[in-house]
């Protein structure tokens, strides 16, 4: 029995650290708010959009405080949106509020499993000699590979399909320009760097667990 439970808190674990893992990749670009900042020159927005890189920043700061939860008032500084588009943003909060909790929650319940376990001595059980964690890096790594593959190879449709699970039977997220000038500063290009920097720390955080527990299987042989 005692085996039984110890198999199946394994389990758990290694789900929590994969919903972990995945939701602190997704959140990254979202709360390195400098991620964006850096891409302003070499993504010419001054040049293409014709306002100057504080409005720029301002517009994606008031549409981030939103987003996040940090104010309950949606603005995009001294660009012009429409209802249509504050309404895909309220979709957007929903979603970003979502994956915040989620980052929270595991990220607090791994912290207390680990309490727990340098407190007590205790140990979860191994699959094959591998902690949980081992299992969670290596089943989350070749799924974001696949995804990584086709996202990489034809972005611009996999970013239709995206807006299609998430925002289903809607179409307030394809902006028009000009009546949504907040599109004008999120060019195309800024959503496929997202997407980079997702699968590169979900990648490097598997890589990291992968490493760790097979660098503890070592030493315990």
């Amino acid at each position: 029995m005692k085996k039984f439970v110890s198999i199946i808190i394994s389990v758990i674990i290694s789900i929590i650290t994969a919903a972990f893992t995945l939701s602190f990749g997704i959140a990254a670009p979202i709360l390195i708010r400098p991620f964006y900042y850096s891409q302003i020159d070499s993504l010419e927005l001054v040049q293409s959009t014709g306002f100057d890189r504080q409005q720029i920043i301002d517009a994606y700061d008031e549409m981030l405080d939103y987003c996040t939860g940090i104010s309950d008032t949606f603005g995009t500084g001294v660009l012009k949106y429409s209802e249509s588009g504050k309404s895909h943003f309220e979709d957007v909060k929903s979603l970003f509020l979502l994956d915040i909790h989620v980052l929270i929650i595991t990220l607090i319940f791994l912290i207390i499993f680990a309490i727990i376990c340098i407190k007590t001595g205790y140990s979860p059980y191994k699959f094959f000699g591998h902690t949980p964690y081992f299992y969670s890096g290596a089943g989350l790594i070749s799924l974001i590979t696949i995804i990584g593959i086709i996202v990489i190879s034809d972005f611009e449709n996999a970013f239709k399909v995206f807006h299609m699970l998430f925002f289903p039977g809607k179409d307030n997220w394809l902006f028009d320009a000009k009546t949504d000038e907040i599109i004008l500063i999120l060019p195309e290009q800024f959503f496929y760097n997202c997407a980079l920097m997702i699968l590169s720390v979900i990648i490097l955080l598997c890589i990291i667990f992968i490493v760790t527990s097979i660098i503890s299987k070592k030493r315990k042989l």
